[in-house]
């Protein structure tokens, strides 16, 4: 109890300087009326540089472009995914939450891990971001946009994708689609495996 009631002042620097580069301009913030931008700090690995994430759309946006919400829900699905390197999962997120999750147990398809993840609370996963830890595949894209328009996808996410799943996902103009890659170089906490 006595900590709680005695001061524990840091040497803390009275001046606290940090140098930023603008990456590129976002769609909108976490609403539409707000502004907003990717920052990189110099001189520091950061989440953007160790996964590279980017648009990967023909036209490099996809409902214009990404927003922040749209970023955050990207790299906080990576955050999730990284836990399970040697295990094919999918992620879905909705305003920076897991709305739904399938890690492979048996011998499923991704694109079974999408129904399962999408089915276990589909109004929560409705406009939300899926990521997965491996290839996209032609059948896991069919998948996706098998109950469009009942059942909207924000973006999609995944290191790599089978050649013809970009261009199927195109074919829904409003779908942002983004690669990423280094899961594996992203710190865990200390003990985690």
């Amino acid at each position: 109890k006595r900590k709680y009631r005695t001061r524990n002042e840091g040497d803390f620097p009275e001046k606290l300087t940090l140098d930023f580069t603008k990456e590129w301009d976002l769609k909108y913030g976490e609403n539409p009326n707000q502004n907003a931008a990717i920052y990189i700090q110099n001189n520091a690995k950061n989440i953007a540089e160790l996964t590279n994430i980017k648009s990967v759309r023909s036209d490099n946006k996809g409902k214009g472009g990404l927003s922040l919400t749209n970023t955050m829900d990207i790299a906080r699905a990576i955050d999730n995914l990284k836990f399970f390197p040697k295990d094919k999962t999918i992620v879905i997120m909705k305003h920076n939450i897991v709305a739904g999750f399938a890690k492979e147990t048996q011998k499923k398809s991704l694109k079974e891990l999408y129904r399962l993840a999408r089915d276990s609370d589909r109004r929560s996963c409705f406009g939300g971001t899926i990521a997965t830890n491996t290839t996209l595949d032609i059948q896991t894209a069919e998948a996706i946009l098998e109950l469009y328009p009942e059942h909207i996808v924000d973006v999609v996410a995944a290191p790599e994708f089978e050649q013809g799943a970009i261009e199927l996902l195109e074919t829904k103009k409003n779908i942002r689609i983004a690669s990423f890659s280094n899961l594996d170089n992203l710190p865990k906490f200390q003990g985690d495996d």
